[in-house]
C-alpha cells in the first residue's frame, strides 16, 4: 500500500516535472520566434525608410541657376519619426555608408564625400533627436503635434550645425560666406518641409 502510494507520487512529480520543461522550452521557442519575427521587421523598415529617402533625394526641384531644392529632408524626418531613435539613426547611417562608398543615393544621384557631405552625417544626430521626439510625443497626447515639430527644428539645426561645418573645411571658406552658400537659399523651403513632416508624421503615429 505505501509502495503504490510512494509510485503515485513519484510518477505524478515526474509528469509535473516533465510539463513544466515543456512549457519552459514552449515559452523560450514562442519568445525567440518573436524576437526573430521583430527583428525581420525591424530591418524590412529600415530597408524601406533607406529606399525612400535616396527617392527623395533624387527628386529635386531647380529654382535658379544653381539652387535645387529635394525632398530628402521631408524624408529623413518621417522615416526617424516613425521609426524611433535607434532604428531611424539605422536607416540614416545605413543611407550615409551606402552614398560615401559609391551608390548614387544622395541629392543629383551623386555618390562619395563633397563638400556637402556635412549635412548628410548631420541627419544621423538629427535622427536621434526627432526619434526621441516621437517618444515624448507618445506620452504627452496633448503636445504631440508641438514635440514633434519642436525635434524636427532642432534637428534642422543640428544638420545646419554639422554641414556648415563640414563645409568651411572642405572650401576653405568663412562662416558667413558657407551660411550664404548652403543655409539662407533652402531656409524657407526647409522650414516648410519640416512642418509638412510633422504634420504627416503624426497621421501615421494615428495609424501604427
Amino acid at each position: 500500500m505505501r509502495r503504490s502510494v510512494f509510485l503515485c507520487a513519484l510518477a505524478r512529480i515526474r509528469a509535473e516535472t516533465i510539463y513544466k520543461r515543456r512549457k519552459i522550452c514552449y515559452n523560450g521557442g514562442m519568445k525567440a520566434l518573436r524576437e526573430h519575427k521583430r527583428t525581420a521587421h525591424d530591418v524590412s523598415r529600415i530597408a524601406i525608410s533607406v529606399a525612400l529617402i535616396s527617392v527623395c533625394s533624387w527628386i529635386s526641384i531647380p529654382v535658379g541657376a544653381s539652387v535645387k531644392y529635394t525632398l530628402q529632408l521631408l524624408a529623413v524626418f518621417v522615416c526617424c519619426a516613425s521609426l524611433g531613435a535607434k532604428r531611424g539613426f539605422a536607416a540614416v547611417a545605413v543611407y550615409a555608408v551606402i552614398g560615401l562608398v559609391g551608390l548614387p543615393v544622395f541629392a543629383g544621384f551623386s555618390a562619395g564625400p563633397s563638400a556637402t557631405t556635412g549635412f548628410v552625417l548631420g541627419f544621423l544626430p538629427a535622427a536621434v533627436l526627432v526619434g526621441c521626439g516621437r517618444r515624448l510625443a507618445d506620452k504627452e497626447i496633448r503636445f504631440r503635434f508641438d514635440l514633434r515639430i519642436a525635434m524636427m527644428l532642432g534637428g534642422l539645426l543640428l544638420c545646419y550645425a554639422v554641414g556648415t561645418v563640414w563645409f568651411m573645411i572642405w572650401t576653405d571658406c568663412r562662416l558667413v560666406a558657407a551660411l550664404a552658400f548652403t543655409v539662407l537659399p533652402y531656409f524657407v523651403f526647409d522650414l516648410v518641409k519640416t512642418a509638412l513632416a510633422a504634420y504627416l508624421s503624426e497621421r501615421i503615429g494615428r495609424i501604427q
